[in-house]
């Protein structure tokens, strides 16, 4: 057995290659992981989220105790929107370090980085329960509270806040913020001039009691206002936004395209701004400067589509319809097509006559939108500009079997029957409207039209007859008694004219 045993051992000493060891990592020294933590805070300080992100996995790779390397690397990925992997990174940093608030203060900062606002506000909640919190914290979970649509609570904190900190002045905007946001506008101004009062004069304070003097319909005092600030910052954005804004509620155009003119000849064209100018310009009937405003704008944001559609309307309004045609066009092309973008264009071709277009344009978008109120009566419309009788009475046909209460398809299918000339079929569908439309005045008057009509085609017919005999001789001119009554003067006047001709 002994023997055995040895055998066994001598085998394996002989198969088994002897191991060897392996090379223990040396520890990083101190002056290593001083100078890594100099370099990832530098990167932070740049805004070089990828390296810092790398920087800290290195420090925490090389065993450095500490939660700064899981809170900044956190926080260097909120920064490169990779949420997930930031939370998972805060969640292993507060299991090796379960006391600290700087990682549970994140893990709440990251919910309202992701906007939900429920879990965020539970976890500021799940903070100030077990941490004592600062002026920031509290700050924080009333902007939260805000925007989980729970004001009360929200007013609570802050006033309570306010109370604890009275020299922190973010508080206290915060807090005039809130009111403003709950559109009190007395206390909105109230506490805006004692923040003021409190803190000094500053650009964004003013900014909120010039809002709530305006909403308070004190526009005198809102100018005043403005200008004793601008002197101090003139060229502060959100002060010229207002002071343009104010001069649009006091419908002062001159000013507020002045204004509105000042801001981008300082900041550029802005998306936010570009609009409101353009109105302001529109009001103040500078229409040119308002298209070329649009269309400095569309070139540089060829991809806002908001900004194309209110070019190609404006050009629309202004009745420059060449570049209308154009505008609605592109905004067709380059961007999903709405119903809206091939009646305007159609609309465009129709007013500079070029109606086969119009025409092709009409019928592609019936077959998209083939039950479009408005779309179908455009096109029933324009068959009818194009005096094409057949296509109008059928396309009048279709709007009227669509929506059978719709009374202009009544209206204008009569009168493309009277001007075929068919005075039976405009009658008969006159009846049917009338009987679905008792009472219309324009329906009423349609049915005096068509009588009267009948009335002088047969009085006009006696006297072509008279004056066609008259002509070929085979009648003599006689006494007024013996020619048929008089036809309306309007419509006779010609034969009269022509009879006295052959007489003489």
């Amino acid at each position: 057995m002994n023997a055995s045993n040895d055998t066994d051992r001598r085998m394996n000493a002989v198969t088994t290659p002897p191991r060897k060891k392996r090379p223990q990592a040396k520890p990083q020294s101190l002056k290593q992981t001083d100078e890594t933590l100099k370099l990832a805070n530098r990167a932070m300080k740049t805004r070089d989220w990828q390296k810092a992100v790398d920087l800290w996995a290195e420090l925490r790779k090389r065993g450095a105790r500490s939660a700064l390397a899981y809170d900044q690397a956190a926080r260097a990925l909120m920064h490169l929107d990779r949420s997930e992997e930031a939370e998972s990174l805060i969640q292993d940093g507060m299991k090796q370090f379960p006391a600290n608030a700087t990682l549970v203060m994140r893990q709440a900062t990251l919910a309202s980085h992701r906007k939900d606002w429920s879990q965020a506000v539970t976890r500021w909640q799940a903070f100030h329960a077990r941490f004592k919190g600062t002026a920031y914290s509290h700050l924080q979970q009333g902007r939260v509270l805000i925007q989980a649509g729970q004001i009360d609570e929200a007013e609570s904190l802050l006033q309570r806040a306010t109370e604890r900190w009275p020299a922190d002045p973010l508080l206290a905007t915060e807090r005039a913020g809130l009111a403003t946001h709950r559109r009190d506008w007395p206390e909105a101004l109230e506490r805006w001039r004692a923040l003021q009062a409190r803190f000094g004069k500053s650009a964004s304070a003013c900014q909120g009691e010039c809002e709530a003097l305006i909403a308070l319909g004190l526009t005198d005092e809102a100018e005043e206002c403005l200008k004793a600030t601008m002197a101090d910052h003139p060229d502060h954005p959100g002060l010229m936004m207002q002071g343009a804004s104010l001069a649009v509620q006091r419908e002062d155009w001159p000013t507020a395209c002045e204004r509105w003119a000042a801001f981008r000849r300082r900041f550029g064209v802005r998306m936010e701004t570009c609009e409101q100018e353009v109105d302001a310009l529109t009001r103040a009937g500078q229409r040119s400067e308002a298209e070329q405003l649009l269309l400095e704008a569309t070139r540089r944001f060829p991809n806002r589509r908001p900004l194309a559609l209110k070019l190609a309307q404006l050009l629309s309004q202004h009745q420059n319809w060449a570049a209308a045609a154009e505008r609605w066009k592109i905004l067709r092309k380059r961007f999903p097509p709405t119903v809206e973008c091939f009646q305007e264009e159609a609309q465009a071709l129709t007013r500079l006559d070029r109606l086969d277009e119009a025409e092709s344009l009409l019928a592609q978008a019936v077959r998209r939108w083939p039950r479009d109120k408005k779309l179908v009566q455009q096109w029933a419309e324009l068959a009818t500009l194009r005096e094409d009788w057949p296509s109008a009475t059928q396309r009048w046909q279709k709007l009227r079997k669509m929506y059978p209460n719709h009374c202009p398809a009544y209206l204008r299918g009569i009168e493309v029957f009277m001007r075929q000339p068919d005075p039976d079929q405009a009658d008969s569908l006159l009846q049917e409207a009338l009987n679905r439309f008792p009472g219309n005045a324009r329906l009423m008057a349609l049915q005096a039209g068509i009588h009267q009509a009948r009335e002088e085609a047969d009085n006009l017919t006696e006297w072509e007859n008279f004056y066609r005999k008259v002509v070929d001789g085979d009648l003599k001119p006689a006494a007024a008694s013996t020619a048929p009554s008089p036809a309306p003067a309007e419509k006779t006047a010609g034969f009269w004219h022509k009879l006295l001709q052959v007489v003489r």
